[in-house]
């Protein structure tokens, strides 16, 4: 008997056939719960911004007393300009945060 034709060797090639099948629609779908993900995030960034924008004069939500903003002399700032700190907020990032109307160093520490 052949071992191509024998219906043990097919139904080992069917179910390996279906596991490949199993786990490229896995990989679909990750991939699809990512990108929900993420446009989730960017939906509710520009939700948030639109409301700052719309509401300038309305100013910044009351803050707890631990999150209370530091004083610009107790911020660290001079780190940014070091090999570390250009490595940890890289240039694209700088952009990014200035494009988002956080142009200054305090915002790039955040």
């Amino acid at each position: 008997m052949n071992a191509f034709t024998s219906p043990t060797a097919l139904s080992i090639g069917m179910g390996l056939m279906a596991l490949a099948l199993l786990a490229i629609a896995g990989v679909l779908v990750a991939g699809e719960v990512r990108r929900a993900r993420h446009s989730q995030l960017i939906e509710r960034a520009l939700k948030r911004s639109a409301a700052a924008i719309a509401e300038p004069a309305a100013g910044p939500a009351p803050q707890a007393d631990d999150d209370a903003p530091k004083p610009e002399a107790a911020l660290p700032l001079h780190w940014l300009n070091t090999r570390i700190g250009q490595a940890m907020v890289a240039d694209e990032d700088r952009l990014l945060i200035e494009q988002c109307g956080f142009s200054s160093q305090r915002a790039q520490l955040v």
